[in-house]
């Protein structure tokens, strides 16, 4: 089943928001990348970015950019929006440009594969 881009920020954002959930409840930090296995995290999302930009149809890199993103309104459930809030956002900006292209590879990939 392929994905429009509006699939690919649903369940992008789904994900993404159950990754960073999940994260911070085990960690007990407020923001994900606050604690040393932010990394790991992290890498979880770039995997989970390529896998759901093997099902899009097309622009698969939206579905890093919500996967990431989703890190934005579980940090301000956990921690709260701050004077911060836009080094964060900046913060995200530099984090979902690696996911986007993991995600266009994911998409790649799969377009190699299946022909």
């Amino acid at each position: 089943m392929k994905l429009d881009r509006f699939g690919l920020v649903l369940v992008g954002t789904g994900a993404g928001g159950a990754l960073w959930v999940g994260f911070n409840l085990l960690t007990g930090v407020g923001e994900p990348w606050d604690h040393s296995l932010f990394g790991v995290a992290y890498a979880i999302a770039l995997v989970g970015s390529a896998i759901l930009g093997a099902f899009a149809l097309s622009s698969a890199w939206i579905a890093g950019v919500a996967i990431v993103f989703a890190m934005l309104p579980v940090m301000a459930m956990f921690a709260g929006i701050g004077p911060l809030i836009a080094v964060g956002i900046i913060f995200l900006l530099g984090l979902s440009g690696p996911a986007a292209v993991s995600a266009w590879g994911g998409w790649y990939l799969a377009k190699r594969i299946t022909g």
